[in-house]
């Protein structure tokens, strides 16, 4: 009878054991980690509709062309482009002159000249002195020192001409920030 026991025992444990291993096993292999194998089985696959919508209606619509033409030019991002030194040297000429007649004087050193010409509508034209320590890269509001802006309007490159709209000098730390108001 003892040995029954012992027997008896034995499949006990053998069966608790079983179970426990069942149970590690099933745990693995959770709800979650069976979405997750579908999921990832789909992960290459592009989902199309077999049929276009019931409710589509093959309607045609004209647009008017300057409605056209508006939202082409409202959606163009005009880049501003470096002026060669022939181009620049007259709208340099006639910024010091605009500086000289403001009372203001530019420096003679330690400052390099910026020329870009913005091709949009009203052809602008920007003549820019910055300190050496500014290498045109990185936040303005770091430029130790004035900055000189010079903002032309209607410019024509081959005669050299336009309009002085804006002439500005800001200090250091003047800039504004992306949270402020353009005045």
């Amino acid at each position: 009878m003892e040995t029954s026991k012992k027997t008896n025992r034995k499949s006990r444990l053998l069966l608790g054991l079983a179970a426990i291993g069942t149970l590690a096993v099933a745990s693995s292999f959770s709800v979650a980690t069976y979405a997750q194998s579908v999921l990832d089985g789909k992960m290459n696959v592009v989902m199309t509709e077999a049929a276009p919508p019931k409710e589509l209606e093959g309607k045609e619509t004209v647009a008017d062309a300057s409605k056209q033409q508006n939202a082409q030019a409202e959606s163009q991002i005009v880049f501003p482009t470096a002026m060669s030194k022939e181009q620049a040297e007259p709208f340099i000429k006639a910024a010091t002159e605009a500086f000289k007649a403001r009372k203001i004087e530019l420096p003679q050193h330690g400052y390099w000249i910026s020329s870009k010409y913005i091709d949009n509508e009203s052809k602008d034209v920007q003549i820019d002195w910055y300190p050496n320590s500014f290498d045109g890269i990185g936040p303005m509001n770091d430029i130790e020192g004035k900055v000189y802006f010079v903002y032309f309007t209607k410019a024509d490159l081959q005669k050299g001409t336009g309009e002085i709209q804006t002439v500005r000098v800001i200090e250091q730390g003047g800039m504004p920030t992306a949270a402020s108001s353009a005045n």
